[in-house]
């Protein structure tokens, strides 16, 4: 059924989905490479060529081929697609604006175009440099000493000062040649002569890159200069019209293999077929996803799959750190210890009810996991979500736990630890309306969204033991008999195989590293021969492993590790703002004596 929409801010697509999502989606399929499902938005937005209103159907369609050639800018950067890209883009525009316009053509040309995106290795390199030099994130500069050459000559000066700069520079082929094009783009002050008919600053950029003798580079200049003034100029992305040649010319991206295309899978859009939305596509840039924070878009909403080998890694590093920083949420840094000062940012869900699901709407409460005993605590229960088994845990009235768990879970996955993923949803917080006896829920505005995290269960419907439970402030209520469900972290009840022996002391490391309290037995899953370490909202506390591990506990540690040191991965680690806790557990000696009194 045709369910289009061109409504301003209210744009509707074929079936039925936001055209922001759409977009959202196509440029996240794009990055990991997950072909069906672009294609999909991309044939969801090109079907406002059959919109009522052919004008503003055509006004959205406009700006998706934009968003085709601004994913392979800030996302691809593969030059050696460019020419294919460049060669059907054009003709794409040039179809429509004749007569006897064919739409299967153009429909083709998008097909292939996509294709070639999704098949290409991703780099983001764009983002990257962008967040290097960008004024805003000076405060976390002192972490990361290997970078300081790039920025000691930074100084500010007029537009002439940057113009020698550049020249300079880029003669140089020196990558601060990108600093200085970033303040020539920015300066408001006008070129003494006219470069391609007009005096803004920008030409210069262009006008430097190409050279008489080498015709074949400046004609691939001036393609990126077409897109920049028929297209892509006046947009927030416009500056990497010059980045990405410029970039090319410095040697940093580079051209890649190139895959045949093999075959374009098929969708059934017109056919009402429907796609399953992945949580990662609804980011901060969507109407769903508002109030979500920029860690778990550089996280997850920028990753992507597979990623080019020149992606320089401290460069990525950097630009993860920069959205921590804006969400006031520890970085990781290169190798300062010194506390990052944080900015306050107020992460409250800004959908109205209308906008969220409901907590009630969303899951089948089955059982708390336990009775809350803290007024700051969270409500965590086992639900049905579509007939699967989920763990809930919310509502949180901010992200900043949040994103807190969302960074040890990419620094466990970046160093091959075992973790538990989870999805963030927000909702209108409804079970309980008169409230809970103890816990968060009591404390926050329950007609307003608030995020919930939803883990799929290790467990099934029938593991689930059930006893009833009370205390002072709770009635007699159901919750998991954990005693009679092998799920959490035990020694006692036989030998550990040396998998599981390390998984535990990689975990217990792990939380001393970071700085993540509570080493109790119920923060660690024993799941298919597997360690998980869970619960990990915090950063940043002192952890005195004997002390909290108590006599016995440690000792039982401490006498596998002095035989089996060599087994962990440790010397792999990296986490640049504890580097003294870091030397001390890539010590043996040092590593085992945190395990003594």
């Amino acid at each position: 059924m045709n369910s289009i929409s061109t409504q301003y801010r209210k744009q509707v697509t074929w079936n039925g989905y936001g055209a922001d999502v759409m977009k959202s989606g196509l440029q996240k399929y794009i990055r990991r490479s997950m072909h069906q499902k672009a294609l999909y938005c991309a044939r969801e937005l090109d079907l406002f060529k059959e919109a009522p209103n052919a004008k503003e159907g055509e006004g959205i369609r406009t700006n998706f081929l934009h968003r085709l050639m601004i994913i392979f800018m800030e996302d691809v950067e593969n030059m050696s697609l460019f020419e294919v890209i460049y060669t059907k883009m054009y003709h794409l525009f040039k179809e429509r604006e004749k007569e006897d316009r064919s739409k299967e053509k153009e429909e083709q040309w998008i097909d292939e175009v996509v294709t070639l995106l999704v098949h290409s290795n991703k780099a983001r390199m764009c983002s990257h440099i962008r967040a290097v030099f960008h004024s805003k994130y000076k405060e976390i500069r002192p972490h990361y000493p290997s970078l300081a050459p790039l920025w000691k000559d930074e100084q500010k000066g007029n537009l002439e000062f940057h113009c020698t700069q550049f020249k300079k520079y880029f003669k140089e082929g020196d990558i601060r040649a990108v600093y200085h094009a970033f303040q020539i783009d920015l300066s408001e002050e006008k070129l003494k002569e006219k470069l391609f008919r007009s005096q803004k600053p920008v030409w210069f950029i262009f006008q430097q890159m190409m050279n008489p003798l080498e015709v074949y580079k400046s004609e691939r200049i001036l393609k990126f200069i077409e897109w920049y003034k028929d297209h892509i100029g006046g947009m927030n992305e416009g500056f990497m019209c010059w980045l990405v040649p410029l970039l090319y010319e410095l040697g940093v991206i580079v051209e890649q293999p190139v895959e045949d295309i093999q075959g374009i899978p098929v969708t059934k859009n017109k056919d009402g077929e429907k796609l399953e939305i992945d949580e990662y596509v609804l980011d901060k840039h969507t109407s769903r996803g508002r109030g979500k924070g920029l860690v778990e878009f550089a996280l997850y909403g920028s990753y992507v799959e597979p990623a080019a080998p020149f992606v320089n890694p401290l460069w990525k590093k950097f630009y993860e750190d920069g959205k921590r920083f804006e969400d006031g949420v520890p970085i990781l840094g290169e190798n300062s210890t010194r506390e990052v000062p944080k900015k306050r940012v107020l992460r409250i869900a800004e959908m109205n009810a209308t906008q969220a699901t409901h907590e009630s709407h969303a899951f089948e409460f089955i059982v708390r996991t336990q009775l809350t005993t803290m007024a700051s605590k969270m409500d965590v229960y086992f639900a049905r979500d579509s007939n699967k088994l989920v763990v809930v845990k919310g509502p949180y009235a901010t992200r900043d736990s949040i994103d807190i768990m969302i960074s040890n879970m990419e620094w466990k996955k970046m160093h091959g630890l075992p973790y538990t993923y989870f999805e963030v949803k927000e909702l209108i917080p409804d079970l309980w309306p008169e409230g809970v006896p103890l816990g968060a829920r009591n404390v926050i505005d329950r007609t307003r969204p608030a995020f919930f995290l939803v883990f799929d269960s290790y467990l099934t419907e029938d593991d689930l033991v059930i006893r009833t439970h009370q205390s002072k402030l709770w009635p007699p209520t159901d919750v998991i008999n954990w005693d009679a469900v092998p799920f959490h972290f035990t020694h006692k009840d036989r030998p550990l195989t040396d998998q599981e022996y390390a998984d535990y002391v990689h975990a217990i490391l792990f939380r001393y590293l970071l700085g993540v309290s509570d080493l109790a037995d119920r923060n660690f899953l024993m799941v298919n021969g597997r360690v998980i370490s869970i619960d990990e909202e915090e950063m940043g506390k002192e952890i005195p492993i004997y002390a909290t591990l108590k006599k016995n506990r440690a000792a039982f540690v401490y006498d596998w590790l002095k035989d089996h040191y060599e087994q962990l991965q440790v010397s792999s680690w990296k986490y640049d703002a504890q580097i003294n806790k870091l030397r001390q557990i890539q010590n043996k000696q040092e590593c085992l004596g945190l395990f003594q009194p």
